[in-house]
């Protein structure tokens, strides 16, 4: 089944208050491209999709990779345990995502720093990558 899972999960981030606003530990939300302005936001991309259990399965799988990207190293940290956190809740009841369900997220990886101290960036990251089982 294919799907675009980096819409989709963007777009359900983008909704969730609890995550994004300001006051919240992403403020800006949920982006598929690197923004250039102030704040903290998430970066959405897959970096893999594996094959499908079978070729009747009506379930889109994906494996996406989220950077949280924040002017300091305790903003970017937060955005991202915030982020994992709420992943770690998708365990087996299914979570409505715009006109998708997600079945469940497996295989989370917890927020792991990633060092630019060698580039021109002005920005820390943390990266959160899951397994995401996206269905109709």
């Amino acid at each position: 089944m294919a799907l675009d899972v980096r819409g989709i999960v963007k777009n359900w981030i983008n909704t969730r208050t609890d995550l994004v606003g300001h006051g919240k530990p992403v403020s800006r939300g949920a982006f598929l491209k690197l923004q250039r302005a102030q704040g903290t936001y998430l970066y959405v991309t897959v970096v893999g999709t594996p094959p499908d259990l079978t070729a009747e399965t009506p379930v889109a799988r994906a494996r996406v990779s989220v950077i949280a990207y924040g002017s300091t190293m305790l903003a970017s940290s937060n955005a991202a345990v915030a982020y994992a956190t709420v992943l770690e809740s998708l365990t087996g009841k299914p979570e409505k995502m715009g006109d998708y369900r997600c079945l469940v997220v497996d295989n989370l990886s917890l927020p792991l720093p990633l060092d630019d101290h060698l580039t021109d960036r002005e920005e820390f990251r943390h990266q959160v990558d899951a397994d995401f089982w996206i269905t109709t």
